[in-house]
């Protein structure tokens, strides 16, 4: 009797112990699913979207203006694939990249508009993404 209530007892310190192993290795260990705030990503989502912002069809310089746009999208892509973990930007600036090219290919007034408002949905999409990242938010 009294080996059937040792080895109950053992059994229960046993268990107590994996328990506690499993909750100090559950909340010590942090896993990340997201890369950091990158402020350099940031302010080039911001700049892109005040180029969004004025860019106008009627302007007579606005085909310029929108090779400095691509320009901008190319280098937000290369920072954000230089930084691990960051899949939710670089797929956010992959349909970006799409519409960019959709933009230069159109000639209606109204349809350059739609993909214009289109792309600051989408830059304001990454500029939250950065905000989140920056408040810890994952």
């Amino acid at each position: 009797m009294r080996n059937i209530q040792f080895f109950a007892a053992r059994n229960r310190a046993v268990t107590a112990f994996i328990l506690l192993l499993f909750v100090i290795s559950i909340t010590t260990c942090t896993v990340k699913f997201l890369s950091d705030y990158d402020q350099f990503t940031d302010q080039l989502a911001q700049d892109l979207f005040k180029s969004l912002v004025k860019l106008d069809i009627k302007d007579s310089n606005y085909k310029g203006e929108l090779k400095e746009i691509g320009a901008k999208i190319k280098v937000l892509r290369a920072r954000s694939e230089s930084i691990a973990k960051n899949e939710p930007t670089i797929k956010a600036i992959k349909l970006l990249e799409d519409n960019y090219r959709l933009m230069q290919k159109i000639d209606s007034e109204a349809a350059f508009q739609i993909a214009a408002d289109t792309m600051l949905q989408q830059a304001r999409q990454i500029m939250d993404l950065e905000i989140k990242k920056k408040r810890g938010i994952k």
